[in-house]
């Protein structure tokens, strides 16, 4: 592509003068030839994804984990059933883990570009 455009400078040409379909087959053609360009769609946006679902489940697992270390705080303030208090700390943790499963499956999705083929209609 840097090949491509230092020549459009070379030759001086404007937007007025540039003809966008001979730019497409010229590189077209070089794909066909094995040349491999950047989708810049799967980069920059795919990025972004994933660093938004990163942070909504690390504020999430964050908050969990703070309300686990409150239970147990308030359990060494007074003190309640063991039972009682392996259920209300192991709720914030089963919630942690889906968070982490809900994660892992968004990561896919990302990856696998179901997004990307569901905007096409």
């Amino acid at each position: 592509m840097q090949d491509i455009c230092e020549r459009l400078i070379l030759e001086h040409r404007s937007l007025d003068s540039l003809n966008a379909e001979d730019c497409l087959e010229e590189i077209e053609q070089m794909e066909k030839e094995g040349a491999k360009f950047m989708d810049i769609n799967k980069m920059d946006i795919h990025k972004k994804k994933r660093n938004g679902a990163i942070i909504g489940a690390a504020v999430m697992v964050l908050l969990m984990l703070i309300t686990i270390v409150i239970v147990f705080w308030a359990n060494t303030q007074d003190p309640i059933p063991l039972g009682m208090l392996l259920l209300i700390a192991g709720i914030p943790a089963v919630i942690i883990v889906g968070t982490l499963v809900a994660l892992a499956g968004r990561m896919k999705e990302i990856e696998g570009g179901e997004e990307d083929e569901a905007s096409k209609y």
